[in-house]
């Protein structure tokens, strides 16, 4: 889920990928101007590897599409970031996430709700790193704290009692 901008670094995702060792399915929501580059090179992936590139989509379609389908990993792998609201959304799904540590990634993603890797990360590492989660042996308990990092930090009716709750106290 983002769009198709240099800044996304799709292309490392599809480097990464070629050296994959187990069967993946990566669907991408978004478009933009390396839309050809990156289907492009992603027909080169290794046949344990499938690739579905979805376009984009609005708010409420890709809202459907995370609940009616099995989502195992959210990746950001950007080169620079404000707060991503797209990984709180992930983490509303229950959905891990593997995020560059840069920008507001820091404050939102740690080994509990999934992994921060370095922005110089290379194909061979960011692999190595999805591979983890893949056959991380508390996957469920990362599900589980990835649904309740966004109840307690980011779940917006939440957020609001307890605002109005401190006012209420002042």
């Amino acid at each position: 889920l983002s769009n198709m901008v240099p800044l996304k670094r799709l292309e490392l995702l599809v480097e990464a990928l070629m050296h994959s060792t187990i069967r993946i399915e990566w669907t991408h929501i978004g478009d933009g101007e390396t839309w050809e580059t990156v289907t492009s090179s992603a027909q080169q992936l290794p046949s344990n590897v499938k690739a579905a590139f979805l376009g984009r989509l609005p708010n409420q379609k890709v809202i459907e599409y995370l609940t009616k389908n099995s989502v195992d990993l959210f990746l950001n792998i950007s080169s620079s970031e404000g707060v991503p609201v797209s990984i709180m959304e992930a983490l509303s799904m229950g959905i891990p996430v593997l995020a560059t540590a840069v920008g507001g990634s820091p404050e939102i993603v740690d080994d509990k709700v999934g992994r921060l890797v370095p922005p110089s990360i290379t194909p061979e590492e960011l692999m190595h790193e999805i591979e983890a989660i893949a056959q991380h042996p508390s996957y469920d308990i990362l599900r589980a704290n990835a649904r309740n990092r966004w109840t307690e930090r980011y779940n917006a009716k939440t957020l609001y009692q307890q605002f109005c709750q401190s006012i209420l106290n002042i």
